[in-house]
């Protein structure tokens, strides 16, 4: 039902200013079309060039993949996306988040690609993330003091050090989590549109420029990466998004905190999974930079014994769970950190059911 009332908001023609104007509509799909396939013709170069055949990724005991494949195919989507940020540039309609976008996240980026290429150290990326984040929060300003709770009123200097590390946390969580076939790119494009629906159920069409792009550029390449893959995002792509949905979500926290929540219970499996993932290998005192595959989704293959299928059951969550309750927050029909928690709750129980976290043989560090 939720999913059907959410669709409905696309033919309110009446009420929506860019579906009533077929011609914007038009030039906006044509635009989003072309970064589709920039993207698609992007990724499909880097992974037929001999340069990015030498940026391997080899199988190894904690891998999901059985052959050599190239990584960092990740630029192919952010040169797309960066199209329609040079766009805002170009019209005079960019907003510190473009610039955010541009600058900490082409931080991001850059030391993502360099970490494909080369290897760098786990402390040297911590170092630059938190630079990124510390720069975003300062094109962006201090955010509302009332982030969360609107009776407790917390000093801007507080919530600006919870949007720091809010942004690196989804940095290394993206990273993490990118260990299936197109999982990474399919949780973003998940994440994206359905944002995108519940601001047009808003009525909120600015806010939907962006993410529907990043959806765009990223389903481009996920053409190539998806089971099997031909190519891998890498650290460029993973660590570029978690750093996009961050600065996309923190955002809305300048105009209408409600949405916040809504990308937080969203973003639901990659922030639960990750989470109880880190606390149960902090319990049983494991080296928490040791490289490893004892995530839910890594767990979750001794069940279904296939990525696809794995991919299938996280994307229904998504669908018939997640997605609902976000929509209800997004509509005022629930409260947003309730909603939260009843999201949040069944997916922790899941994770430990899964033993995410839990020590597995022979799984050694890099």
């Amino acid at each position: 039902m939720c999913l059907i009332v959410g669709f409905k908001a696309i033919y309110r023609y009446d009420e929506c200013f860019i579906l009533n104007n077929k011609r914007h509509c038009m030039v906006l799909f044509l635009f989003y079309s072309m970064m589709f396939s920039m993207a698609y013709l992007v990724t499909k170069f880097m992974s037929r060039t001999s340069f990015f055949n030498k940026c391997m990724d080899m199988p190894n005991h904690r891998s999901m993949h059985s052959i050599p494949t190239p990584r960092g195919g990740g630029i192919a989507f952010i040169l797309s996306f960066y199209v329609l940020i040079l766009w805002q540039v170009y019209t005079h309609t960019a907003s510190s988040l473009t610039y955010c976008l541009i600058g900490s996240g082409g931080g991001i980026a850059l030391i993502g690609f360099l970490d494909d290429l080369y290897g760098l150290s786990a402390l040297l990326r911590l170092i630059i993330h938190f630079m990124a984040a510390i720069m975003a929060m300062i094109i962006l300003g201090n955010l509302p003091q009332e982030l969360i709770f609107k009776n407790f009123l917390i000093p801007g200097v507080c919530v600006s050090v919870f949007g720091v590390f809010y942004l690196v946390w989804l940095v290394n969580l993206y990273n993490f989590m990118d260990g299936l076939d197109g999982l990474a790119a399919l949780e973003s494009i998940f994440v994206c549109l359905a944002m995108v629906i519940i601001y047009l159920m808003n009525q909120v069409i600015t806010a939907t420029y962006l993410p529907l792009g990043l959806a765009f550029a990223v389903a481009g390449f996920l053409m190539l990466n998806r089971p099997p893959a031909s190519i891998f995002m890498g650290d460029v792509g993973s660590g570029f998004i978690g750093m996009a949905l961050g600065l996309l979500s923190l955002n809305t926290l300048f105009w209408q905190p409600t949405y916040f929540w809504c990308w937080l219970i969203l973003l639901g499996i990659f922030i639960v999974d990750t989470s109880v993932t880190l606390l149960q290998r902090a319990l049983h005192r494991q080296r928490l930079q040791e490289a490893h595959r004892t995530h839910a989704y890594q767990q979750s293959l001794k069940h279904v014994h296939s990525q696809q299928a794995v991919i299938f059951w996280m994307m229904l969550i998504n669908i018939v769970w997640l997605f609902p309750l976000a929509l209800l927050v997004g509509i005022h029909k629930l409260a947003g950190f309730h909603a939260l928690i009843v999201a949040y709750v069944p997916l922790i129980v899941l994770a430990v059911m899964l033993e995410a976290g839990k020590k597995v043989p022979n799984d050694a560090g890099k």
